[in-house]
């Protein structure tokens, strides 16, 4: 059986080595498309494409590009790749991939995701399990940030998040990122968090909303601040950049069988 993002078996590796350079990639098998094709400015073209560098490891990486007045998708400002929905509830995952930001990518307090795990949001849609992500990697003021859910995993009583500290952005190199879940609804349930092969957070207990449904997973750049696009809208709001531009690389997925060390990019 043919590995897949939902279903990994034990290892699925997305690293664009088989995209041509400059094109479009897709979506690649196995992920559904996330963003429009051509953002609203043609500087620079395409929302996702295959590039020659910078590379984590091999001859490709996929570079990310969002604009403030790009055209909603799935009512929000982003430029993503997503699996279907949804991995098996309950299971046991290990996520892997490595970001790189450019040297002029300034620091902004409006937040951006950059990956997320989330809830299964297909109908019916119960008003309780909706709003942010069980989990998201997340950056604001030049810093990476987890967020999760506050702990009555409940919409209509609490729509904000719980956020922990990752340490600073580092700009002009790659960053690798794993992340280890139990997917649960109850206290079996833990998340553990590496930057560059060090643990900066382990978190034991509940990890999703208890509707008894799996999650997919997202990656690229969602920056919900920018869904507002006319100055003159009171719900406007000011941000530091009209734009995001990033690269990823090396994206890997396991079952249980992962490790730190099968889901981490390869030495160069």
């Amino acid at each position: 059986m043919t590995s897949t993002p939902i279903d990994p078996d034990p290892l699925y590796v997305l690293d664009w080595e088989e995209f041509e350079e400059g094109v479009p990639p897709g979506p690649p098998s196995g992920w559904r498309r996330d963003y429009t094709l051509e953002p609203s400015t043609a500087e620079p073209p395409y929302s996702i494409v295959s590039t020659p560098g910078p590379v984590r490891s091999g001859a490709r990486s996929a570079r990310f590009f969002l604009h403030r007045q790009d055209p909603l998708q799935s009512s929000g400002t982003r430029s993503e790749l997503k699996t279907p929905c949804c991995e098996p509830p309950g299971a046991e995952r290990w996520y892997g991939f490595s970001i790189y930001l450019p040297e002029d990518w300034l620091p902004d307090r409006s937040r951006e995701n950059v990956a997320q795990w989330k809830q299964n949001d297909t109908e019916p849609l119960d008003p309780r399990h909706g709003g942010s992500p069980p989990a998201a990697l997340t950056m604001e003021q030049g810093q990476w940030i987890l967020t999760t859910r506050k702990s009555s995993w409940d919409n209509t009583i609490d729509q904000d998040v719980c956020v922990y500290a990752l340490g600073a952005c580092e700009l002009d190199k790659w960053t690798d990122w794993v992340l280890h879940a139990k997917w649960s609804e109850g206290n079996e349930g833990f998340l553990e968090v590496w930057k560059n092969c060090q643990s900066v957070r382990i978190l034991e207990g509940q990890n999703k909303f208890a509707d008894g449904r799996g999650h997919y997973f997202k990656f690229g750049v969602y920056k919900w601040d920018w869904n507002v696009k006319d100055p003159k809208d009171p719900k406007y709001k000011a941000t530091a950049t009209d734009k995001r531009l990033l690269y990823l690389d090396e994206v890997r997925i396991a079952d249980g069988r992962g490790s730190l060390e099968v889901i981490s990019p390869p030495a160069t």
